[in-house]
């Protein structure tokens, strides 16, 4: 948690305003709701395809920080998902090895 609060923090997305970041439309949204101490802001924006779309909106510096956050967010929650499943399975390979006394097992 204290690295979620970091990047955010970090990031200076809480100054930003999306009133003049492109509308949702048919492709669909993106949302973000952060709660940071006594602060609360919610954002939405139309999906972001790429930079090419951040560089061609009303305000690209605003949506430039929406969009890296967002993507150092997802780099976090993946890295700690990655981390989880292969966590699980040392422990279900050690528990494995205990049980058949199997040392031939390479773990990384």
């Amino acid at each position: 948690m204290k690295e979620l609060k970091r990047i955010i923090q970090e990031s200076e997305v809480m100054k930003e305003d999306d009133q003049r970041w492109p509308k949702k439309n048919v492709v669909g949204r993106q949302e973000l709701e952060i709660r940071l101490g006594n602060e609360h802001i919610s954002f939405e924006t139309a999906k972001i395809g790429s930079l090419v779309d951040v560089q061609e909106s009303d305000d690209p510096e605003g949506l430039r920080v929406f969009y890296y956050l967002v993507q150092d967010l997802k780099c976090l929650v993946f890295s700690l998902i990655g981390l989880h499943f292969k966590q699980q399975y040392n422990h279900n390979l050690s528990s494995y090895q205990l049980q058949h006394g199997d040392d031939d097992f390479v773990t990384s």
